[in-house]
Parts: structure tokens; sequence; C-alpha cells
């Protein structure tokens, strides 16, 4: 992992093609794939987001930081939004379903995320937890230097985490707007690629790098065979388990990111991966309604679902960025150039 600084842009967009082909399968319907690829699909993305993470350094640079991201990231937010809400109304006249009151409740949904976002919008929680998630992490990066006491800060909220789902789940049902709560275990999978970047250059990684896949080979094995018991939804906050909640989404996540390393050295499956990376939002926020759509095909199975459900979005995505003005409002970005340029820039 000592070549980040020259692969950083090949493995980053390599990992998140993995994990958005991983997304679309765990949303495939098959209880099975599903609930393996829920231990770790969403915890990766955070863990790339922390990699990238370029911290405040300052108050006011923080909120010229937090507003910018805001805009990145909910201009194509509300854009799909627009675009699968016409979908969804397509769908439902098709059959006879259309309810302008449920489509207005669709509007106020979108505005409070979340839970609330189920359907044709499932997905759309993550970005708006991603949005507190940096935030919050970049205030604990201000508020200390001193890296144990930024450990303390992340481990008490990672209990917190654990209290709140535990209380969810066997009391009252908890769900904040846009999900925001959730930061509370995700700043753990951010924090854990933010160090990760850090000491990238003081670890042994040809020792860890196999040692985590084989660890993630066991992993999965001994969870087949019934060793444990585990899951994880955190959308829904179902994580009740400390200490596993630490160990697998993390050693997955990083085996995955051992993988898109070594992919990202092979032309064919770079190119593969790299383009589903730098499609993964239309991906992400397209996936479901696609779904919805080829379900009612009898050939509907999770080959299928994951074919369609990945090129489609792929096609779209690389129309959108063809356009400055698309490009702008569904990718949060001008063009795919400067797009690239912006990745190659980020700090290593």
């Amino acid at each position: 992992m000592t070549t980040y600084k020259y692969t950083r842009l090949d493995w980053l967009d390599t990992a998140k093609g993995i994990g958005i082909v991983a997304v679309v399968i765990g949303h495939s319907g098959s209880s099975i794939l599903s609930s393996y690829i829920f231990w770790f699909h969403m915890p990766l993305f955070f863990t790339i987001s922390g990699f990238l993470m370029k911290p405040a350094t300052s108050w006011p640079d923080l909120k010229e930081n937090v507003i910018k991201r805001l805009k990145q990231l909910l201009i194509p937010y509300i854009s799909f939004f627009i675009l699968v809400f016409f979908l969804k109304v397509i769908y439902e006249i098709s059959f006879n379903e259309f309810n302008p009151t449920s489509s207005i409740l669709d509007v106020i949904k979108m505005v409070y995320g979340g839970q609330a976002l189920t359907g044709f919008y499932a997905t759309f929680w993550f970005i708006t937890c991603l949005l507190v998630t940096q935030a919050i992490s970049s205030i604990i990066l201000l508020l200390s230097k001193d890296l144990k006491i930024q450990i303390v800060i992340i481990g008490s909220l990672f209990f917190i985490a654990h209290i709140e789902s535990w209380f969810s789940n066997n009391y009252i049902r908890i769900t904040l707007p846009w999900n925001a709560d959730v930061s509370l275990i995700a700043i753990t999978y951010f924090f854990f690629g933010y160090y990760m970047k850090l000491l990238d250059n003081k670890v042994n990684h040809k020792i860890i790098a196999p040692t985590v896949v084989i660890a993630s080979i066991l992993i999965l094995y001994l969870g087949y065979i019934g060793v444990f018991q585990y899951s994880l939804d955190m959308k829904y906050l179902h994580y009740n388990n400390f200490f596993l909640d630490l160990l697998i989404p993390i050693t997955l996540s990083l085996s995955v990111i051992y993988i898109s390393i070594i992919f990202s050295k092979i032309p064919l499956l770079k190119l593969m991966a790299t383009e589903l990376g730098i499609s993964s939002i239309t991906i992400m926020y397209l996936h479901f309604a696609i779904r919805k759509f080829l379900e009612l095909s009898p050939y509907y199975n999770v080959f299928t679902f994951t074919i369609v459900g990945v090129f489609i979005p792929l096609a779209v995505s690389k129309i959108l960025e063809k356009n400055n003005l698309t490009s702008f409002f569904f990718l949060g970005r001008m063009s795919k150039e400067k797009y690239v340029m912006h990745q190659k820039n980020l700090p290593s």
C-alpha cells in the first residue's frame, strides 16, 4: 500500500466499484448474500470517505468545507430524487396506484431523510448520514490534535451508538432526520480510513494484507457454518455486538481495499472496477428503482438484477458526465476531467 500516492485514484475507485456492486447484490433480495454483504458494504464506503478526508485547519475553514460538501452532495441528492420521483410516478400510473398524497409524502420524506426513505428511495439515506459524519469528524479533529483524546471521543460515540441501538430495537424506535444518529457508529469506520492513510508508511503491508484476507475468509466461513450469529444494518440501527461491529466490518473492508490494490494493477479489472467506482453515486441512486421495474419480469434473479442494476446506471452516468449542467446537478462536478484532476490533487 505504499504506492498510494501513485495509484490512489485507481485503487480508490476500484474499491468503490467493488463496493457498489456489493450494494446492488445486497439489495437483490437474496437473503443469504445480503446478510454477508451488509457486514461490510456501508462501513467500506465510510472508510473510503475517511481516507479521502482533508481535515479543516480552522473553524472558518470547517464552515467553508461543510458548505462545499453540502453543495456537492445535496444538489445531486435533490436531482436524483426528482428523477426517481418521476420514475415512481410512471410505475404507479402503470398499475393505477398513483396517489397524489403519497407523492407529497415522498417529498416530505426526502427532506427528513434517513429511515423514512424506503422503496424507490431506500439508498438515499447514506448521503445525508455521510454529510453529518464528515462534519462531526472534522469537529473532533479541530477540538483535539491528541490521538488518544480523539480515540476516546470516537470510542465514546461508538458506545453511545450501541446503547441507542439497543433502546431503539427493544423499546421505542428512533428515527432521526438524515439518519444523523447513525453517524455515531459511522464515525468509527470513517476514522479507520483516515488513520489508515496517516499510518500507511508505518506498517508492513506485506504481512497485514494476506493476514487480513485470510481472516476475512475465516470470518465468512465461521459465520456460514453457524459458529457465531452476526448482523449489521446501519440504516435501521441494527448493530448489537460491540466487539464484532469493530472486528468484522473493518476486517472485511480492509480486505476489499487490499484486493482493490491488486485489481488496480490488472488492466481489464482496473478498467471495469474503476469505471464502476467513478459512477458509484449514480448506481447507488438508481439501482433500487431499476429493481422495482425489473421485478415485473419473470427473469428477475440476483444475476439479472446485478447486471441491469449496475450497467444501466453506469450508462446513465456516462451520459450525465458529458454535459456540464447535468454533471453539476447529478454528479456534483462540472466534468469528468475536472473530477479526475480533483481526485489526483487530494492530499496523500
